[in-house]
């Protein structure tokens, strides 16, 4: 997916070129983040489909600046909480990841069992 290494790149980029962002925290950036989020809401609630997919960009994006400003802020690296992520829908999902339909009733018993022993 060039477009999604691309954005990855951009995302990067601002870290290292906006003074605004540069001078952000995760506690603070995760306030645009929620902002996105309302505004993508609304756009669901009126049914506006230019809206949603403009506000699924703005949030797709602030999610990743924030990771990125995480990564700056608590020394980790970004593909950390991506694998990580990925690991945990294989656990949950594995039918999405063998390629098969699931019921709803299985997928809903696989993901909260999984879930409950990820908690143990």
């Amino acid at each position: 997916m060039k477009s999604l290494h691309d954005l990855v790149e951009a995302g990067r980029l601002s870290i290292s070129f906006s003074p605004w962002i540069k001078e952000q925290t995760t506690k603070r950036y995760s306030e645009e983040l929620i902002n996105e989020i309302e505004e993508l809401k609304q756009g669901i609630e009126n049914n506006d489909l230019k809206n949603i997919k403009e506000e699924i960009g703005d949030v797709f994006w602030d999610a990743l600046v924030l990771l990125l400003i995480a990564e700056k802020e608590y020394g980790f690296d970004a593909e950390e909480p991506l694998n990580q992520i990925l690991e945990k829908m294989k656990r949950r999902k594995p039918h999405v990841f063998e390629k098969r339909l699931a019921s709803i009733e299985e997928e809903r018993e696989v993901w909260h069992r999984v879930k409950a022993e990820e908690k143990k």
